[in-house]
C-alpha cells in the first residue's frame, strides 16, 4: 500500500507540464469527454456564477467557464500548472476579464489559487 504524498503529486504535474493541456484532445475519445464536459458547462453555468475549479491544470475547462462568464476561482497542487493557466488566460486576451491572485501554495490545503472572471 502506498501513502499519499502531496509534493510528489505536485512534482509529476509540474513535469507533466503542457501534456496535462494536450490531453482532452489527444485522442477521438478524449475528444469526445471534453465535448461532453463543456456541453453540461454550458448548460448549467451561467454568467455572473461563481465556480470553484479544483484541479484547474492548465486551464482547458478555466478558459471555458471564464468564456461563459462565470468569476472563478481555481485550484492546482501544481504551481507549473497554474502558472500555465495563467499564460493561456492571458495569450487568449481574457485576462481583461479577469482578477488573479495567489493565495499561496503549501499550505494546509496543498494547493495553489487564481480568481478570475
Amino acid at each position: 500500500m502506498y501513502e499519499y504524498s502531496p509534493q510528489w503529486v505536485a512534482n509529476f504535474f509540474d513535469d507533466y507540464g503542457e501534456k496535462e493541456w494536450e490531453r482532452l484532445v489527444k485522442t477521438p475519445t478524449e475528444e469526445v469527454k471534453l465535448f461532453i464536459h463543456t456541453h453540461y458547462l454550458k448548460e448549467y453555468i451561467r454568467s455572473g456564477d461563481y465556480v470553484l475549479e479544483i484541479g484547474a491544470g492548465a486551464g482547458r475547462f478555466t478558459q471555458i467557464l471564464v468564456n461563459l462568464g462565470a468569476r472563478v476561482l481555481v485550484a492546482d497542487i501544481s504551481e507549473n500548472q497554474l502558472s500555465l493557466n495563467k499564460k493561456r488566460i492571458i495569450k487568449n486576451g481574457i485576462r481583461s476579464q479577469s482578477r488573479t491572485r495567489l493565495l499561496g501554495y503549501g499550505n494546509s490545503y496543498n494547493c495553489c489559487c487564481r480568481e478570475t472572471g
